[in-house]
Order: C-alpha cells, then sequence, then structure tokens
C-alpha cells in the first residue's frame, strides 16, 4: 500500500529494509514467499505507466535491491525478470525520471554482487546496460 506514495530516500530505505527484517523473522517457507513479492513488486512496475508513476517504479526497484542484497541466492528463480525490469528502467532515456534509472542500476549492481552462479548469465547484460548509460550519460554532457 505505500508504493504508490511519494517516498524521499530513507523512507524508502527503511520501507525495504522492514520488508527484509519481515522475510527474515519468517523462516519457513522462505522461497514462496520472496517469489510472490518479487512478482507483487514487478506486476506494480509493469503497470505502473500513468504519468508520475515514478514513485511506484522507484520504491519497488528499492524493494527489490534490498530483498538481492539480504536474499541473493534465494532470488535466483526470477532474476531473469527483475533484470528485464531493471534495465528497461535503465534504458528508458531522457523520459525516464533520473532517480528510477539510479535505482534500476543498483538494482543491477544488487545482480551482479549477490545473484551468485545464477546470475553469471546477468553479468554481461548488465555490464552492457551500464556503459550504454555512461555512454548515453557522455554524450548528452556533450
Amino acid at each position: 500500500s505505500l508504493l504508490p506514495r511519494p517516498l524521499g530516500t530513507l523512507v524508502r530505505r527503511q520501507l525495504s529494509q522492514c520488508m527484509c527484517v519481515l522475510l527474515k523473522a519468517e523462516g519457513r517457507a522462505l522461497v514462496p514467499l520472496l517469489d510472490a513479492l518479487i512478482s507483487a513488486l514487478t506486476k506494480a512496475c509493469k503497470e505502473a505507466k500513468v504519468p508520475g508513476a515514478d514513485n511506484i517504479k522507484c520504491n519497488a526497484l528499492s524493494c527489490m535491491e534490498a530483498l538481492l542484497r539480504d536474499f541473493g541466492v534465494l532470488c535466483a528463480g526470477r532474476l531473469g525478470e527483475i533484470y528485464t525490469l531493471a534495465a528497461k528502467g535503465c534504458l528508458k532515456g531522457e523520459k525516464e525520471d533520473p532517480v528510477v534509472r539510479t535505482a534500476a542500476l543498483c538494482v543491477l549492481v544488487a545482480i551482479v554482487r549477490h545473484g551468485g552462479s545464477s546470475a553469471q548469465i546477468h553479468h554481461e547484460d548488465a555490464l552492457k546496460v551500464c556503459k550504454l548509460v555512461v555512454h548515453d550519460k557522455q554524450s548528452a554532457n556533450v
């Protein structure tokens, strides 16, 4: 219910940390819970097509980054879906809010750092996306 609201960076970070603490407290059936949560966050991102929906995308991407950071390999079943969403968030160009692009880049970094061996297929693709973003920024500054 907090996803559509405009949250600042600190509140967004607290929301994602609280979500991870709640999941860690569960202990049992963690993989199905993670799977359901990631699919809900992905659905929220994909359905956020109205103007001003950048808050929803940014909040969801921030939560995904925290899940990857804390649970890494347990999210392996959804890494492809998460990668696709983050890559689209990075490569939208000038239409995308810079905060959303930054959150998407942080998700890509989390995939590479915490995805383990299951994320190896995405390493090279994530590097290409990061290079494209840097190239876009350099050509925009020229």
